[in-house]
């Protein structure tokens, strides 16, 4: 098994989300294997569903997101350092930048990368 880039967390640890994710599901669909909704949660179901993939591909059954299975199931190009920064940043914002969420940290409405503050109406630097 080669890099690991996303997996199940153990119980009692935040789930991975985000776009890659999406990504993941959507090739694990594309190559027949239900990994549940296409959600951005690398949850139960789509670690099973990884497991599977990857024992019909003769890969080790990990259900983990590693480097070989990446490029069979999404892309010959790993993901690059920004997506997988982004990705992070999208499950600390709890909704994997896939809706306009109010304010909930104090930070204005947030969507996507960019937060507007209303009370300085401004963006907020990254």
């Amino acid at each position: 098994m080669g890099r690991t880039f996303f997996q199940r967390p153990p119980a009692g640890y935040r789930a991975v989300r985000g776009m890659l994710i999406t990504q993941v599901q959507e090739g694990l669909r594309t190559h027949g294997i239900d990994p549940g909704p296409s959600d951005g949660l690398f949850g139960d179901q789509t670690a099973r569903a990884l497991a599977t993939y990857q024992k019909a591909v003769d890969l080790p059954p990990s259900g983990a997101v590693d480097a070989e299975t990446w490029q069979l199931l999404v892309s010959p190009q790993p993901p690059g350092l920004r997506e997988r920064c982004l990705q992070v940043t999208a499950d600390f914002e709890d909704h994997g930048f896939a809706r306009v969420i109010g304010n909930v940290d104090g930070a204005g409405l947030t969507w996507g990368i960019i937060g507007f503050t209303l009370a300085s109406g401004s963006l907020q630097r990254g």
